[in-house]
């Protein structure tokens, strides 16, 4: 089973999409609609910015148990830290600084859990995933793509 996790309307195609919009709960994926070790592949691009801060860890490590041996997880975010050094230098607009910071207005588009890079990798890493892949978008927005073991 491949599943994706976004905040949005957004499908992919060939993945099983997983919304709150659509009532879906993201934080604790539905064991019977997605079973422990079943995944070979999750895409949350866009989603972890969107977690209350506080609860990132568990909900991560439950995504991470719904994957296979072999499986990849592939999570995004924004690093604060580095959009704030494009922040001192002007880089980003200010409509674009707000959007970055706060979200939107409705539910899930007001950001509650910005979480730098580094201590994502950390988090997969200490939670025994290897680190596939690495990147940033614009400078400041990262996907990180796991292995479970």
């Amino acid at each position: 089973m491949k599943i994706y996790i976004t905040n949005d309307e957004t499908t992919t195609e060939g993945y099983t999409t997983f919304s709150p919009l659509n009532g879906d709960n993201i934080r604790e994926l539905d064991s019977e609609r997605v079973a422990d070790s079943e995944c070979s592949d999750i895409l949350c691009p866009n989603i972890i910015d969107y977690i209350p801060f506080q609860i990132i860890l568990p909900v991560v490590q439950n995504y991470i148990k719904k994957l296979r041996r072999g499986g990849n997880i592939t999570i995004g975010g924004t690093d604060l830290y580095l959009a704030s050094l494009l922040v001192t230098k002007r880089d980003i607009p200010l409509d674009k600084i707000n959007e970055l910071i706060f979200g939107g207005y409705q539910a899930y588009q007001a950001k509650s859990g910005l979480v730098g890079v580094n201590d994502m990798l950390a988090l997969l890493e200490g939670l025994g995933l290897k680190i596939v892949s690495k990147s940033l978008i614009d400078g400041y927005k990262y996907l990180i793509v796991g292995r479970k073991n």
